[in-house]
């Protein structure tokens, strides 16, 4: 059973083949029902249940989970001796996989409801990019405003560091985001077939490859979020991804200052933040905020000059 963990834990890569799976199930329930072992062990029984719940794939495994599995897996990759330089871009290779597969795993999936058998699709088997234009602001006593399309990602995250994107509900700004990170995941791995269906010169996914610029990407649902401020939100979102990944970590905040990443947070009508503040300037991260329109009337804005604000535009009959 010590020699199922290892070869679990410390599998070279993603996957076990079928035969293996049932010979470990098999050698951990043997020792799980073994009456001595029972005795000795009041957690058996519940071992035993999630071992049967897994080899009929009922046991629901939690993101928590799914984090835990992936840094123990890339801690230990760290620690394997390597002895040349080849060794050690496969070494790197593999920790890149094991971190964009968190996203994979847990924010390229999209539900598309209970009248479709199984209902959880990947987004570039059905996703339609919409159309985003930015709205600007001509008269601040009227609130008179015009509309720019906007047709490439460079030209709607470099414009600022912060993007407002507002939508009613249902529009799609969840599955933008969702959109935004199956993407950067598939530019990360070099892959090409998903980006195939994703570019069309006459939406703002005529440049795919502009999201190479992130080195990392945090999405952040703002759904009973208790913190106030953007760079408190990133924190407290973080520490639950990874215990490290605080404030106190010196290597974790030179990342933020010295490499540019994009931090999504989806979901600002459905928390209590009272204002959105300018991002401190020794961070390099672009924050992507999605709306509901009533909510930006409803909490203090920073200057028009601080932040973009753009808009979904409703799919005409």
């Amino acid at each position: 059973v010590r020699d199922v963990g290892k070869n679990i834990r410390h599998a070279p890569g993603l996957e076990v083949t079928d035969d293996d799976l049932k010979i470990w199930l098999s050698d951990l329930k043997a020792l799980f029902s073994d009456p001595t072992f029972k005795n000795d062990n009041p957690l058996a029984k519940d071992a035993l249940d999630q071992l049967q719940q897994l080899e009929n794939d009922e046991l629901i495994i939690e993101r928590s989970e799914v984090v835990v599995a992936i840094k123990d897996s890339v801690d230990y990759l760290r620690t394997l001796p390597v002895h040349s330089n080849r060794e050690t871009l496969e070494l790197q290779s593999r920790i890149d996989d094991l971190e964009v597969k968190y996203h994979r795993d847990n924010t390229c999936t999209y539900m598309i409801g209970p009248f479709v058998e199984s209902g959880v699709f990947g987004l570039e088997d059905f996703y339609v990019p919409p159309n985003i234009s930015r709205v600007i602001l001509q008269s601040r006593q009227k609130y008179v405003t015009s509309e720019e399309p906007l047709t490439s990602l460079e030209q709607m995250l470099s414009s600022n560091r912060i993007i407002i994107l507002s939508a009613d509900a249902g529009v799609g700004k969840t599955t933008f985001c969702k959109s935004l990170v199956t993407l950067w995941c598939a530019v990360q791995e070099g892959k090409t077939n998903p980006l195939a269906k994703f570019s069309h010169s006459q939406n703002v996914f005529s440049d795919i490859a502009y999201l190479a610029e992130f080195t990392y990407l945090f999405c952040i649902q703002l759904r009973g979020n208790k913190c106030v401020k953007l760079e408190d939100i990133f924190f407290s979102h973080t520490e639950l991804v990874d215990t490290e990944l605080t404030r106190d970590n010196k290597a974790f905040c030179d990342l933020l200052s010295n490499e540019t990443g994009l931090v999504i947070l989806d979901g600002l009508d459905e928390c209590d933040i009272p204002s959105i503040s300018p991002l401190a300037t020794n961070r390099k991260y672009t924050v992507l905020i999605t709306s509901r329109p009533w909510k930006l009337a409803n909490i203090d804005m920073p200057s028009t000059g601080i932040y973009t604000h753009a808009q979904i535009n409703v799919i005409s009959r």
